[in-house]
Formats: C-alpha cells, structure tokens, sequence
C-alpha cells in the first residue's frame, strides 16, 4: 500500500488552545504508523512575543495569524519537494486560510469541524452568549464563508454536522463523523502530582470534578449554586468541588454567590493548565462529573470520565449522548434543582464498570482519519 502524504494545518500555538493542540499532536504522533506522511504547517509566534501589554499582544496574533502565515503558506507550496496527496485544516476556526491553501497545494482538501458554537453566537442564536463585538462578528463571517471552499468536513458529532450542514449547503454529503479519542489509561500516581494543596488531597478527599473553561456555554455558574445549596444542607459537609480550569470568573457569578465562593476557598480549588497524566488521577479519584453544559462541539471530559467508571452528570449535547447512552446522568442545563439531585443520586451510585462502557480511542480515531485520507486520496487521483 502506497503511503500518502498529508499537509496538516495545526493551531497558532499561542492562542493555547489546548484541545486543538492535543487533537494536533495527536495525529502528528499515530498517523505514521497508519501509513501517512505527515508534513505539519502552523502559524509561529513572531510578533507576539514581542507585544508587552494583553491588548497589543492580542492584535500581534492577528498579525502573525492573518498577515503573515498566509505568505508562509504560499512559499511553503513552492519550497516542498515531496507531492502533497490531502491538505487537512484541523481546527474548522482556520478555515480563512483555505483559499490560499488550495493555490498553493493542488490537493484535495479536509477541515474538520468541532463546534459551531463561535459562529452560531456571532450570528445571534444563543440568548445567554454574552454579544459578540464587531470585529469578531466580521471574523466569523469570514470563516462561515470559507468554510463552503472545503472539499470533505470531518465533524466531531452528529450535532455538530448538523449545525454544519444547516449553515454551509455544500458540506451535505461531503461530510461525516469521526469521534475523537480518550486514553483512559495515563493515570499513574507520582510523588510530584501537582493537584493538591494544604487544604485538598485527592487520595484522602471526597470531591466533584468540572473539566473546562469559563465560558458561558459550560454552565459553571448552575455547578456552583449546586455545590453551595449541597454545602449549606449539611449532608455533604466534607465535599470539596475541583474545576480543572480557571478560578470562578466575575461573569459566572452573582454578588451573593461570589461571597459565599470567597468564604469557601477551603473546599473549592482550581488547577489550570493540568497535564493529561495528572487529569487522568483526578477522574479515577474524583466521586462525580459535573459537565452541565448549554451546548458543546464534542465533549471530551465526560467521555473520559466515563472511561474511568465515574459517575458523570451532563446534557444532551455534542456527542455525550451518542456515546454513553444510558451510562451518564442527563440535566436540562437551566435547572439548578435538577442537577442537585442528580448529584445526589450519583453520589449514591455504584462504580460504573469500565468493561461495560464502548469509548472511543485514540488508536480508532487515527484509524478514522487515515481511511478518510486515502478515500479522499484515491477520489482526487480520479
């Protein structure tokens, strides 16, 4: 079988986007062992690492992002010495540079899509999204509109196409889902883990586990109300809440509530930046889930969560409710009450076997994506 050579178009690495990284490296790492050669290309860090003040180093990305790597992308067509049979764009965000990537590779083209969810916001269908400036209504137009140049779309769930193929005509019949993977197994203990503080042990704690940012979308503010009405009803005096991601931001909070958080620091941590080895201990320690989001592209955590037989408490959204069916506990995202007794009831159930859960991995992931590669491969040799 002929090995095929595949440009991928990684992530500005800057804008620390760490799933799109992990997603990136993923592929850079297995794909050879699939038989594909892989050429990565990205945006570099040229002027901002320069740029001192958060503004300016915002407006140097753009610069490094918008204005430069498209030449980058034009020299690199010229300068490459081996055929480029599939350009794939991994991350739907970059779908601005497809043009130039289509003059400067004669290749047949993939993007894969996510989520939705930027654009759909820019275009006013999500009331609690908090409005979107000018500038970036202007830039997610310009992907929407790019995103019609693509020859074949990847989308990470069912939702996800759908929203696609609702919004971009052409991607109907030319797309199809291709889940991400989860490797359950990078979860060994060492004496560094970082995850612990005087006040926070995960081996000796009882805790509640969140994995994700502080955007709107991810619901952080109904967790909190959850954990302070479970705190306050002397049940769960000992529960501690652990958000793998930012501190609770002024936004997610009301006046009342961002009190009560500021006299409750002994039980409510937060770990940013948490390498997967020391993510994966917390999920095979942690008691529950808590993924009650409005809307997601995919849903990594609780997927992985479930891979570690804990209970997980999230939404009908993205692709949780493909994969874990029955073995999750499902919450209108805007019923506060509803979540608290879910959590009780989790807190009261017995360990989910991993044996008996069906959870996409890595190896099938990359597997995926390279039968996509060679369909599309072999219908551009056509």
């Amino acid at each position: 079988m002929r090995k095929i050579d595949v440009l991928l178009l990684t992530n500005y690495r800057s804008d620390d986007q760490r799933s799109m990284l992990r997603f990136g490296n993923l592929l850079v790492e297995n794909l050879p062992s699939n038989g594909i050669n892989v050429h990565e290309i990205h945006p570099k860090d040229c002027f901002r690492r320069f740029a001192l003040h958060p503004k300016l180093r915002k407006w140097a990305g753009y610069v490094d992002k918008y204005l430069l790597f498209p030449r980058v992308l034009s020299e690199h067509g010229k300068s490459i010495l081996s055929r480029i049979d599939v350009t794939h764009v991994i991350d739907h965000s970059n779908a601005i540079y497809l043009p130039r990537l289509m003059k400067a590779f004669k290749a047949t083209n993939l993007i894969t899509c996510h989520d939705l969810i930027a654009i759909r916001t820019a275009l006013g269908e999500f009331e609690k999204a908090p409005p979107t400036s000018s500038l970036g209504r202007s830039l997610q137009n310009r992907i929407l509109n790019s995103l019609s140049k693509a020859h074949y779309y990847a989308c990470d769930s069912r939702c996800t196409m759908n929203d696609l193929n609702r919004l971009v005509k052409n991607s109907r019949g030319q797309s199809q889902v291709i889940h991400l993977g989860t490797d359950p197994n990078k979860s060994v203990m060492t004496e560094s883990f970082p995850c612990k503080s005087q006040t926070f042990d995960p081996l000796k704690d009882q805790y509640l586990l969140h994995v994700g940012s502080g955007a709107w979308y991810k619901n952080r503010e109904s967790i909190f109300e959850a954990f302070k009405a479970m705190r306050g009803n002397g049940t769960h005096s000992n529960l501690h809440l652990v958000l793998v991601g930012p501190p609770p931001q002024m936004h997610e909070t009301s006046q009342e509530l961002r009190f009560w958080i500021d006299e409750n620091t002994h039980c409510i941590h937060s770990f940013d930046k948490v390498l997967e080895v020391d993510l994966g201990i917390l999920y095979a320690h942690a008691r529950v889930l808590l993924f009650p989001s409005h809307i997601e592209g995919f849903g990594w955590p609780p997927l992985e969560a479930a891979s570690h037989g804990i209970p997980v408490i999230t939404t009908k959204t993205g692709a949780m409710a493909d994969i874990l069916g029955e073995n999750a506990l499902y919450v209108d995202p805007n019923d506060r009450v509803e979540l608290e007794k879910a959590i009780q009831k989790a807190l009261i159930s017995p360990p989910q076997p991993r044996s008996s859960l069906s959870i996409p991995g890595n190896r099938e992931c990359v597997q995926n994506y390279s039968s996509l590669y060679r369909k599309m491969s072999h219908r551009g040799n056509d």
